[in-house]
């Protein structure tokens, strides 16, 4: 299969938590991230379209912060190789210059480099 993708997707260490700041429910933990998105995997399918408001917990403070706050927008769904969760693609729709430079750290720090 031809792969579309032209940005490096990169697999967190630690599955990071994301949770609906709207509801502060659970929707997923993060599977892999770039600069203009990421993949959760959750027990529940998210829906797609409309823009969700997210905090990503961070495995440690960051520059001074314990998650980042931002938009996102859910832009395709699945079933997860483990037929027992779901898989939902995000892309960001704002996303702070501060935020993207915690991004950039969590990639520095936090991913498996291979």
């Amino acid at each position: 299969m031809l792969e579309k993708r032209s940005l490096k997707r990169r697999h967190p260490i630690y599955y990071l938590k994301v949770y609906d700041c709207k509801t502060n429910n659970l929707i997923g933990r993060v599977v892999d991230i770039h600069s203009k998105g990421m993949k959760l995997v959750s027990e529940k399918p998210v829906s797609q379209g409309g823009q969700l408001k997210l905090r990503l917990d961070l495995p440690r403070a960051i520059d001074n912060r314990e998650y980042l706050e931002f938009e996102a927008r859910p832009v395709w769904n699945g079933i997860d190789r483990n037929p027992d969760f779901f898989d939902t693609g995000f892309q960001f729709t704002e996303i702070s210059r501060d935020d993207q430079h915690t991004i950039d750290s969590i990639f520095e720090n936090y991913v498996f480099n291979y």
